[in-house]
């Protein structure tokens, strides 16, 4: 009996398996973004996806610009910077 066997057989985890023939290691379902550059960069494949899990996307922070809204399209450049209750 090889060691795998007796770490298998004294595993409280019944879905103890090899990596290999494991199923919670085998192949990932993607879901197609529409957007071929994107399916690229998310799994490495034209028609793939984004995959279940964590997706981390960073680069290089622009100083002083935290997070930018957009400009308010009903003020139509006649408001003021203070927000309006009445909108």
């Amino acid at each position: 009996m090889s060691i795998m066997d007796k770490l298998r057989k004294n595993s409280t985890v019944k879905a103890s398996s090899i990596v290999a023939d494991s199923q919670f290691f085998g192949e990932k379902e993607l879901v197609n973004t529409g957007v071929p550059a994107l399916n690229i960069a998310l799994s490495g494949d034209i028609d793939g996806g984004l995959a279940s899990g964590l997706t981390v996307i960073a680069g290089p922070s622009k100083p002083g610009v935290f997070f930018q809204l957009p400009d308010n399209p009903r003020c139509h450049g006649r408001c003021d910077s203070a927000p309006h209750s009445n909108l």
